[in-house]
């Protein structure tokens, strides 16, 4: 596999940082970063095939992972003439190798000694005491009480593991209401609602939303958590039952048809604000 980096601004004041990953096999993915002097992000991303052509590398984008820029357009091709291991992709835009690691210098050898100096052991010098010698006797073989320690011993600090979270089953109601939450996501703009983008990608409505990770309740009940900066955007169960039936909580208390969701004893207070 090889790897190419690019570090760029463009004229509005966003950093722009693009890794490009050709596997062994033709697949390439690529994803890009964009941030501003305020901390905000965006992220974004390609992937498909490449091949080698005449001077350079012909990539077919097979898909996009909003937001990006240009040159990847959804099953069109995109060249990048090789130039000095780097891959000129014209209008100024360059990826290169990233730097190799420079190995830190070696410790200088100590001197050696000499064969006649490796031979005399240094003399040491001689070892004078004030103290008379004192002849050591033999300890009486005592046998010591035990008895309770006098200092009690620290409680532990160890937490006790995460309950799992266990979904459950949406009445024949709710499931119906979930299904039409999701078809009315709205889907259109960049880079609004790339959000609920996500969320219907995978059949589900959003919960909440961190600057990292997004919380998504699917039609049949199950919350997901997607690392929605990540490059793959990649949709996991959450198996930790206190985020997700905290998740459900927050939104069931604009929707309260959501409460059913819950365990009894989570629902109880909610269900009767």
């Amino acid at each position: 596999m090889k790897v190419y980096e690019g570090y760029s601004s463009s004229p509005d004041g966003w950093n722009v940082s693009s890794t490009l990953e050709l596997e062994d096999d033709g697949r390439f993915s690529y994803s890009e970063g964009w941030t501003d002097y305020t901390s905000a992000s965006l992220s974004g991303g390609a992937g498909g095939t490449w091949r080698r052509d005449e001077g350079g590398i012909v990539f077919l984008t097979e898909r996009i992972y909003d937001p990006i820029y240009f040159p990847w357009v959804l099953g069109g091709e995109v060249s990048a003439v090789v130039r000095d291991g780097d891959l000129d992709f014209g209008r100024g835009w360059k990826l290169s190798p990233p730097p190799t690691p420079t190995q830190p210098p070696k410790p200088p050898e100590r001197p050696r000694a000499s064969d006649a100096e490796a031979a005399e052991p240094s003399p040491k010098p001689p070892v004078t005491s004030s103290k008379p010698a004192v002849t050591p006797t033999a300890k009486p073989n005592v046998a010591r009480a035990v008895g309770p320690p006098s200092k009690p011993p620290a409680p532990s600090t160890a937490r006790a593991p995460a309950a799992p979270f266990e979904p459950r089953a949406p009445s024949p109601e709710l499931a119906a209401l979930l299904r039409r939450w999701v078809d009315e996501l709205p889907t259109e703009g960049w880079p609004g609602n790339y959000i609920n983008r996500l969320c219907k990608e995978n059949d589900a409505i959003p919960l909440d939303c961190t600057e990292i990770y997004l919380w998504a309740l699917r039609t049949d009940g199950q919350v997901l958590c997607i690392d929605h900066e990540s490059f793959a955007q990649r949709a996991e169960p959450e198996e930790n039952a206190e985020i997700a039936y905290g998740r459900i909580a927050m939104v069931a208390k604009e929707h309260p048809e959501l409460w059913e969701l819950l365990p009894p004893e989570r629902r109880a207070g909610g269900a009767d604000e």
